[in-house]
């Protein structure tokens, strides 16, 4: 059987005009209606807004969402195609690398400081900068800087200066028993003769010898006393690492 199509009738002339009648009665309410929100609430509005406690809670919204955005980066490091890479999870991976290492390291420092501040030793800032002075010259006679030493070995200027100061306080506080005697450094030089620039210095030898033995004499010394001090320390660790 074929389908019947309904067929939707236009409105007649009269329904047409009630209809239109309906839509502007309509029209006038919605116009009322704004009108009325515009009489009746638009003053409320401007008065809470001029009212000061207002004003101030919007101005430390408005502080608070400028911080944030200033600081965004604390909380998300780099993004991907529109995905944040957030500062925790950077952490949490640099924690499960490095961490130990790093941690380890932090309480060597403290040890070797709070052994210091017992003894009363000391580093001054005019020592770090001879120090700092002398390195600068040694590298500026090699063709090198400061900074692109730093650079190559991935260590900023604050990160080093504070490497000298723990140096200098290991050496002053094991300074008096790091001794190097001429007969270590004559035979140190009878060993290793062929490792030696041919055109240094018979003294220039012995004073690169006996300060290289020092070192060597110093690191195993302070090796000894964090491990010292290890022992008598008491550590707690509150993470996993």
């Amino acid at each position: 059987m074929p389908r019947k199509t309904a067929i939707q009738s236009k409105p007649s002339g009269s329904s047409a005009k009630k209809l239109s009648v309906v839509t502007k009665e309509n029209d006038t309410i919605t116009i009322a209606m704004q009108q009325n929100v515009l009489t009746n609430y638009l003053p409320i509005i401007q008065k809470k807004l001029k009212n000061p406690k207002v004003l101030i809670g919007l101005a430390v919204i408005l502080a608070i969402v400028a911080t944030l955005y200033a600081l965004k980066g604390w909380f998300i490091v780099a993004m991907v195609n529109g995905k944040p890479i957030t500062r925790y999870t950077l952490d949490q991976r640099l924690e499960q690398q490095s961490g130990k290492q790093v941690l380890n390291g932090m309480i060597t420092q403290m040890l070797i400081e709070q052994y210091a501040s017992g003894k009363h030793v000391t580093v001054s800032q005019s020592e770090i900068d001879s120090t700092v002075n002398q390195l600068n010259k040694s590298l500026a006679a090699q063709g090198q800087t400061l900074d692109s030493a730093l650079t190559a070995q991935g260590m900023t200027k604050s990160e080093f200066l504070e490497q000298v100061r723990l140096q200098k306080l290991v050496q002053k506080i094991l300074g008096s028993s790091v001794t190097v005697s001429d007969k270590e450094v004559s035979d140190y030089i009878a060993q290793h003769k062929s490792s030696f620039d041919p055109s240094m210095k018979p003294q220039d030898i012995k004073n690169q010898v006996r300060s290289q033995l020092q070192q060597q004499k110093l690191s195993n010394q302070a090796q000894a006393l964090v491990t010292r001090l290890q022992s008598q320390a008491k550590i707690s660790y509150f993470v996993n690492l």
